[in-house]
């Protein structure tokens, strides 16, 4: 028994975009680069609310620091008028 393995039509030429438009692997693409660019946007504000946390508690250091060091010129001043 001898079996007929042709097609009935014949495709001769085609162009890989007109295949992916078909099936929309253009959109999934999109929507890949959209979410990967969301995602970087969402870590680099996390890493600046990351930075403006760490300078706030660095300047909160300093201003504690520079009113202890104000302290203690102001007692070393009493200390000299006393004598």
């Amino acid at each position: 028994m001898d079996l007929d393995l042709t097609l009935p039509y014949r495709i001769d030429s085609t162009k890989v975009d007109d295949i992916r438009n078909g099936i929309g692997v253009d959109g999934k693409i999109e929507e890949k680069k959209t979410a990967e660019q969301e995602a970087l946007r969402m870590e680099y504000i996390l890493q600046q609310e990351r930075l403006e946390k760490e300078r706030k508690i660095i300047a909160g250091s300093l201003r504690d620091i520079g009113g202890f060091i104000s302290e203690v010129f102001l007692l070393l001043h009493k200390y000299n008028s006393l004598k």
